[in-house]
């Protein structure tokens, strides 16, 4: 199975009703978001041992993920992990999804080779910089009001 027949499916992780999606519909959605202004507040950019990158922008409203973004290389498993994780943590609790494994990323895009599953791996980590981040940002700022 190509990584362009990959459906997302319902998981039990989150409970969420999705549409079924591609890897190929992942990265088309992220091209038609490519021009959008990024959030404010930026993770760390990381990086797989093969050279592909990801970083993520995140911002706050109150105790909730508002909106993420992100700057990835042209990897098609990469953008669909980062497209995926963008869909799941906006409008949810920051201590809900702060700490994603990349298993939850994993059994939420089944039928991705093994050998490109460890884009999740730095897609989790790239997100944990980020929310960190941004929740530092948010508490800089309500202490400064």
């Amino acid at each position: 199975m190509s990584t362009h027949d990959v459906r997302v499916q319902r998981s039990s992780i989150c409970g969420c009703a999705r549409t079924r999606r591609t890897v190929t519909e992942f990265v088309l959605d992220a091209c038609r978001r490519s021009h959008e202004p990024l959030p404010p507040s930026s993770g760390d950019r990381l990086m797989a041992s093969d050279g592909a990158a990801i970083r993520f922008h995140a911002s706050l409203q109150g105790d909730e993920i508002a909106d993420v973004r992100y700057e990835a290389s042209s990897c098609a498993t990469l953008i669909a992990y980062a497209e995926l994780l963008g869909d799941f943590v906006v409008g949810k609790p920051i201590v809900r999804v702060a700490a994603l494994a990349p298993r939850t990323l994993i059994e939420l895009l089944p039928g991705v080779p093994r050998e490109r599953q460890e884009r999740a791996i730095i897609v989790a980590q790239a997100w944990s910089s980020a929310i960190a981040t941004a929740w530092q940002s948010e508490h800089q700022d309500r202490s400064e009001r």
